[in-house]
């Protein structure tokens, strides 16, 4: 059975330029945008000659990000700023489980210095704190990246809830001591 390659784009923590593409092997260089083109399920980087045949629509948004075509991205960040105007920043504590990981110590590209280690099933559970712009957000929020299995999210998910258990003093902790600090509007006039 042939598998379906799929693409996605990734944050770069470290530059690629040097790196074999995924795909046909050819030496990368660097985007110069801190976003890359990479394997939907790993960190394996793949060339944007290969992402041209593959995955034509991410080459394209890596190279407006670049600049390649300059009234475009213009406009393109014009709608992206009136989507966001008014929108708020939300931040969160932001869990992430990949599945699949090798038993072997890979680095983990959003953190260089972090090494990522295939539990017996193969999962890796990450958990650090992010931002977004959005409108609304509930108090949690789960997103499952399409062609998961239903099983393998339910392990991942229930993987996740027994780490959010275990961290969660510390995490109460850390917000307690951020809304003690926070300026009041009495302090602020």
């Amino acid at each position: 059975m042939n598998k379906m390659i799929r693409l996605s784009i990734k944050e770069e923590a470290t530059t690629t330029d040097g790196d074999e593409c995924a795909i046909c092997g050819k030496k990368l260089v660097d985007s110069t945008i801190g976003l890359g083109l990479f394997l939907a399920d790993s960190w394996d980087p793949v060339c944007w000659n290969c992402g041209d045949w593959l995955a034509p629509q991410l080459v394209r948004i890596l190279r407006l990000m670049r600049g390649g075509d300059s009234n475009e991205m213009d406009e393109h960040k014009l709608m992206k700023l009136e989507e966001y105007a008014d929108n708020r920043l939300v931040v969160f504590d932001r869990f992430d489980a990949f599945k699949d990981v090798p038993r072997k110590q890979v680095s983990h590209n959003a953190d260089p210095g972090r090494k990522m280690n295939g539990d017996r099933d193969g999962d890796f559970l990450s958990h650090d704190v992010a931002g977004e712009l959005i409108s609304g957000c509930g108090a949690v929020r789960v997103l499952v990246t399409r062609g998961t299995k239903s099983e393998d999210a339910v392990r991942l998910i229930t993987k996740l809830s027994e780490m959010i258990k275990a961290k969660t003093k510390a995490m109460t902790s850390r917000d307690n001591l951020a809304n003690e600090s926070a300026p009041t509007d009495e302090s602020t006039k």
